[in-house]
Order: structure tokens, then C-alpha cells, then sequence
């Protein structure tokens, strides 16, 4: 039952919410970077390589570090 100006919260199963959190985060990592953000890379070349740039150094950083 809906009331005026309130909505039921959907309780979502916690794999989903890790799955949709996950790809939200990568969202918001990409906008970091600032040529991509805003617009600064015209041409696709330049905008392609700045998107794999930035997911070759977001892969870099979930590899743990063993040199310990």
C-alpha cells in the first residue's frame, strides 16, 4: 500500500545490490577522469584510449599486492 508521498523500499537480494554497486562505482570512476568528463577528448580515438586507460589502471589496482 502506497500512501501520498511515500513509497515502499523494495528489499533487494544482497548478490543484486553488490552487482549494481559494483558497476555504479565504475561509473563514478570513470567520471574521475577529467577529459572524459568533460568532453575535452573529440575525437573517438582519443576518448577510446583515455576509457582504456583508466580500466587497465582500475585493473591494476584490484590485483593485491604479494611482494610482502
Amino acid at each position: 500500500m502506497e500512501m501520498a508521498g511515500r513509497r515502499l523500499d523494495v528489499v533487494s537480494p544482497p548478490a543484486a545490490y553488490r552487482q549494481r554497486n559494483e558497476v555504479e562505482r565504475g561509473f563514478n570512476r570513470r567520471k574521475h577522469w577529467r577529459g572524459l568528463a568533460t568532453g575535452y577528448d573529440k575525437r573517438i580515438d582519443s576518448c577510446q584510449a583515455t576509457l582504456d586507460l583508466a580500466e587497465t589502471l582500475d585493473r591494476l589496482r584490484a590485483i593485491p599486492d604479494r611482494t610482502s
